[in-house]
């Protein structure tokens, strides 16, 4: 009987093992405006890169967040499913016109973007944080 015991606790004690430990890929709501040079700009992508942090590698230090904005430049980032945030953390963030033809702001985009593509700007990402301003 008494190895049955062990058994159990041996198991009890691996189950737990990572409890505790925060998950450093959890996601936060994220929502906000884009502008560049203080313009809204409608009808572009903002991409969330994480960088890397405890408990990630590397090679993944997780999947990005993506988020659409609308005809007043406000956003919300999806990872894993449609407006579940981005991941905790810090984050290299990029704006990007949309090349899809049926974007009715496509062209907008390009022109307001224009000036501010290339550049990046450092994002933290922390759980119940308010909406984002992203000026390029």
């Amino acid at each position: 009987m008494p190895r049955i015991y062990h058994a159990f606790a041996m198991i009890l004690l691996l189950t737990c093992l990572g409890c505790g430990k925060e998950d450093p890929y959890r996601t936060t709501k994220v929502s906000g405006t884009l502008t560049c040079q203080g313009q809204p700009v409608p009808g572009a992508y903002v991409l969330f890169r994480p960088e890397v942090k405890e408990g990630t590698s590397q090679d993944m230090p997780g999947k990005p967040a993506m988020g659409l904005t609308d005809k007043d430049g406000n956003f919300t980032l999806s990872t894993y499913g449609t407006n579940d945030g981005a991941m905790i953390g810090m984050h290299q963030v990029s704006a990007s016109p949309d090349g899809d033809r049926d974007n009715i702001y496509r062209d907008q985009a390009k022109k307001l973007l224009q000036p501010c593509l290339g550049k990046f700007l450092q994002v933290e990402v922390k759980p119940g944080m308010g909406p984002v301003k992203l000026d390029f």
